[in-house]
């Protein structure tokens, strides 16, 4: 599937923290992020399954990597469910480019 083709994810507001946040994904040291499941449900959004990729964009809106959701689980954290979502390291270059999976079989 073309990277046109693929849903975008922004991680915090354009800024310093995307900044950051974007560079420790392209490092490989941003492999997992939550999320309220009630903020899912106000947006009338699915939750998150393994396999999903998305594009991520920078500051600027240009889309910089694309990641694939590897694992999701649901926390229950009363009175806040969580969801946290597992990606495999991020792939640089075309989105038909391989994505390398992360063996999460131990992921608890």
């Amino acid at each position: 599937m073309p990277a046109d083709d693929l849903p975008v994810v922004e991680f915090a507001f354009p800024g310093p923290l995307r900044d950051q946040l974007v560079a420790a994904i392209l490092a490989g040291e941003k492999t997992t992020t939550t999320g309220l499941v009630a903020d899912y449900e106000h947006e009338n959004e699915p939750l998150p399954v393994p396999g999903l990729r998305q594009v991520v964009v920078d500051s600027a809106c240009n889309p910089v990597a694309v990641i694939e959701t590897t694992a999701v689980r649901v926390m229950l954290d009363p009175p806040r469910q969580k969801v946290e979502m597992v990606a495999s390291s991020p792939t640089r270059g075309p989105a038909n480019a391989p994505v390398e999976v992360v063996d999460f079989s131990d992921f608890q």
